[in-house]
């Protein structure tokens, strides 16, 4: 490779997935790659898939073809969840040079050399998920994604992940505050903790989730954190009540409680019942009442009667959480719930998903309506050519606001907010 070779990168999934692809495609030698825009005619794509669900493998595999119709004679790399758990379908499609998982992904450049220079290398190098690999993506945005936590252990009866991410571990509590004193010499304001499961950060390193956010507090000046998805159980009063302590820690909370009837949630395979669900949000909301609370929803899970889907509605109708993340059950295979009876016909699933779906609007609709004419302070990310800027309130109420001056990007701002919402944000004015 004597001149520089042209990659391009694709990232397909959740926040854990867009870090690390920020943080491999850091590693790759300026000397050796020019990177450019995956549309673009590359030498190298590289393709960082999810596998959580039917339709994100599609995207994977509909992301293969594009690269291969692009180039049909670059170099493909496929890697991440959706490779480590399914290389045999994955390397033998068109135009694939190389299958890689979950751990091989983060030396991406020797990988590279090997496919340039060694005729015989295999289509697939897949081993068990190891270490921990440390991973920001900036994005030239104002916020900072920071994975502290890789893995689960929950294994519950719908989930891939574990499979495909293997067992909690996390970076030192001490690696993270230096990853945030990074952030913060990019001049970023927010950055958000991500990982699998959040929460249960501290098993490889003898610490805890609440010892994290204690030293983020204390050791560093970051002016907004906000934390990724958590288990409900995990959740603790500890660290609910030190939110209200600490102003820097934001009142937004993401929470997959998947079911809201104890009877699914036990196929589940879940570690709570109804009753835990509806004190822990109740909780939440009588400490941080301002607090945005999204819960993740999964519809049609298989022995989800139609009595079980309504029972749930009915207790996340009268729960104060602010929207619901709504996910039709999609067939992993390798994990129980695949080979459970009472699998829920598609039609039906959509059916259950329009219904929770048109409940989420209502509830942040609602939640919307109650800050009306309230000052918040917005975090201004990008000011538009029509001069309205977009930001987010401390409780993630995405915003829309007349700005002319394009100093402000990447400030914080006091607005008075109003009840119109349009595209999805509510409309202010900066005071």
């Amino acid at each position: 490779m004597s001149e520089k070779v042209k990659i391009a990168f694709a990232t397909l999934g959740c926040k854990l997935n867009f870090a690390e692809t920020s943080a491999i495609q850091g590693t790759v030698s300026v000397n050796k790659y020019i990177v450019v825009p995956f549309s673009s005619a590359a030498d190298v794509y590289i393709i960082n898939t999810c596998t959580v669900t039917e339709a994100a493998d599609k995207k994977g595999r509909n992301m293969i073809s594009r690269a291969y119709r692009a180039n049909p004679d670059a170099k493909i790399v496929v890697m991440g969840c959706q490779s480590q758990v399914g290389a045999d379908a994955i390397k033998d499609l068109p135009g694939v040079s190389l299958v890689i998982g979950n751990s091989e992904k983060f030396v991406l450049e020797e990988w590279i050399e090997k496919i340039f220079n060694d005729k015989e290398v295999a289509k697939k190098s897949v081993g068990p998920n190891e270490g921990f690999f440390p991973a920001m993506s900036f994005g030239g945005r104002t916020r900072c994604f920071i994975k502290v936590q890789d893995g689960c252990d929950y294994f519950c009866a719908y989930c891939i992940v574990p499979y495909a991410r293997g067992r909690s571990r996390n970076a030192a509590v001490s690696d993270v505050i230096s990853q945030i004193r990074t952030a913060e010499e990019r001049d970023i304001k927010e950055i958000v903790l991500t990982g699998v499961n959040v929460g249960d950060f501290g098993k490889s390193t003898g610490e805890t989730f609440f010892d994290l956010l204690k030293a983020i507090v204390n050791e560093t000046s970051v002016k907004r954190v906000r934390i990724g998805s958590v288990e409900p159980d995990l959740l603790t009063d500890d660290i609910i009540l030190y939110m209200t302590e600490n102003p820097r820690l934001m009142p937004h909370f993401h929470l997959p409680l998947q079911s809201a009837c104890s009877e699914v949630l036990k196929m589940m395979k879940r570690r709570y019942d109804a009753g835990f669900v509806i004190n822990k949000v109740k909780r939440i909301r009588e400490i941080l009442p301002d607090s945005f609370i999204g819960a993740d929803f999964i519809v049609g899970f298989p022995g989800e009667t139609e009595e079980y889907f309504n029972r749930s509605m009915s207790v996340l109708e009268e729960l104060p959480v602010s929207a619901l993340h709504v996910f039709p059950y999609s067939v992993r295979k390798g994990t129980p719930a695949s080979e459970m009876e009472g699998q829920i016909a598609y039609s039906e699933k959509e059916k259950r998903k329009k219904l929770a779906l048109m409940l989420s609007e209502r509830k942040k609709e609602y939640f919307y309506s109650l800050f009306e004419g309230k000052i918040s302070n917005v975090l201004t990310e990008r000011i538009n050519s029509d001069n309205f800027a977009d930001g987010f309130t401390e409780n993630y109420i995405p915003v829309s606001f007349p700005c002319s001056n394009k100093a402000l990007k990447n400030s914080i701002v006091k607005i008075k907010l109003g009840r119109e919402i349009i595209n999805g944000k509510l409309k202010g004015e900066m005071i």
